[in-house]
C-alpha cells in the first residue's frame, strides 16, 4: 500500500493497538529536554519501542540513539566510523548526508542500507530510473547510428539502412 501523505505520524489506534518499533525525534532548543527526559522514558516504558533515534538538524553530530535492552532498559548504540547507528528494526544504517532535498542544501538524516549504500527517497528512485532509462536509449541509439557504415560497405542503400536501423535518412546520412 502506497504511503499516505495526509497522514503525519503514528497513531497507535489506527494501528490496531500496535506500538512503533523505532522512532526518530527530531530536536529542537525548545523540545530537546523534553525528548531527552519524558519522551524517551515513554517510548521505552510504555510503548517499549526497539530503537529511539533523536537528532537536532542545526547541531553537528547531534545524532544519538538507544536499543531498548528487556533487562536494562534503552542501551547507546554505538556510532560506526562514519557516525552511523544501526537501526536493528529496520536492518538499516541511520546516518547524517549532506545534499539538496527540495532546493535546499543542509545536512539530512538518512537511511543507509547494510552495505551502506543510500537509500533513495522516492523521487530520487525516479529520477534514477528516468536516468538509467535515458542512458540505455541513448546507448541503443548509439549502437544504431554505429552500424550504419558496416551496413553501407555491405550494399545497402541509404533508405534500407534507414529502415533497417529504425533511423531517418537524414540520421543515416549524418552518420556515414
Amino acid at each position: 500500500m502506497p504511503p499516505d501523505p495526509a497522514r503525519q505520524g503514528w497513531v497507535v489506534w489506527e494501528e490496531n493497538g500496535r506500538y512503533p518499533d523505532m522512532i526518530v525525534e527530531l530536536l529542537s532548543d525548545t523540545t530537546e529536554v523534553n525528548d531527552l527526559g519524558e519522551k524517551k522514558a515513554l517510548y521505552e516504558k510504555v510503548f517499549k519501542t526497539k530503537d529511539y533515534f533523536v537528532f537536532h538538524p542545526f547541531k553537528v553530530n547531534s545524532l544519538q540513539g538507544w536499543r531498548l535492552d528487556s533487562y536494562k532498559g534503552y542501551q547507546p548504540i554505538e556510532e560506526d566510523s562514519r557516525g552511523w547507528l544501526w537501526c536493528e528494526s529496520l536492518r538499516l544504517w541511520l546516518g547524517t548526508w549532506q545534499g539538496v532535498i527540495e532546493d535546499d542544501d543542509a545536512v539530512w538524516l538518512r537511511f543507509y542500507d547494510e552495505a551502506g549504500n543510500l537509500v533513495l527517497l522516492p523521487e530520487e528512485a525516479e529520477q534514477q530510473r528516468a536516468d538509467t532509462q535515458q542512458q540505455r536509449a541513448d546507448a541503443e541509439r548509439q549502437a544504431r547510428l554505429d552500424a550504419v557504415s558496416q551496413l553501407l560497405q555491405m550494399g545497402l542503400s541509404v533508405e534500407q539502412v534507414a529502415q533497417a536501423l529504425s533511423l531517418t535518412v537524414q540520421e543515416v546520412e549524418a552518420a556515414r
